[in-house]
Formats: structure tokens, sequence, C-alpha cells
């Protein structure tokens, strides 16, 4: 159970490769680094993003825009420009998947400094795959 109060409403499951830890290297000199699945769920809509400069933002690209349901708020190995799997569910309830790249929106001053937690708003591009 789910401390946001959208746990019951959560339409989108975000899978981030977080990485752990350097093991050796490969043969170009480059860390071989380890990574652990991290599965985020949360509320996504339909959303206005200014995408127009953003690199590989076309017309099948969905700007969405939400809140974290769990965990409530964003760990602090997942930053923003990180990359998911997604699959989210639409309002007919058919999964789209593809990838989120995710934007970490600024939380409003109001609510931290009231000690209200469970609120973490995202942003992000959604491209269907």
């Amino acid at each position: 159970m789910s401390d946001s109060p959208f746990g019951d409403f959560y339409n989108a499951e975000l899978e981030f490769d977080v990485p752990l830890s350097a093991s050796g290297v490969d043969r170009f000199g480059d860390p071989k680094i380890t990574t652990q699945k991290l599965l985020v769920k949360a509320l996504l809509r339909e959303g206005k993003i200014d995408a127009r400069k953003m690199e590989g933002v076309d017309k099948f690209s969905e700007a969405k825009v939400g809140y974290l349901v769990e965990p409530t708020e964003m760990p602090s190995s997942i930053s923003s420009g990180a990359i998911a799997r997604a699959r989210i569910k639409n309002a007919i309830g058919r999964d789209k998947v593809g990838t989120f790249e995710l934007f970490l929106d600024d939380q409003n001053p109001f609510l931290i400094g009231a000690n209200i937690q469970g609120l973490t708003k995202i942003s992000g591009i959604f491209r269907a795959t």
C-alpha cells in the first residue's frame, strides 16, 4: 500500500536501470557497471511540455505529467533525464509500451514547508515502441 493519495489510481509503471557499482573493465578499458532494476509507479496524464527544442522529440512523442505513487519520492539514484521502460494504461484500459524520459519538476515550496509528503510531481516524454 502506497502513502500517496493516488495509491489506488496509478496508471504507469516505469522501470529504471539504476547503477550499483563498477566491477572491472571491459575490453575497451571502460568500467563495467552493475545495475539493478527499480520499478516506479506513477499517475500520468497528457501534459504540455515545451519540447520543441528537445532532441528526439517528434509528432509521435507524447508529453506526460503527473505524480509519483510508489515510491512517493524519487530515489536519489534516478535523476532528471533518466530513461525508463514504460507501460502506461490509457483511458480505455489498453496498455501502451515504450520509453519514458523523466524530467523531475520543482516541488511546491508550500507543500515542502508544511511537510506534506506523497505529492512528488514528475513530467516527461513517452515514446511508444
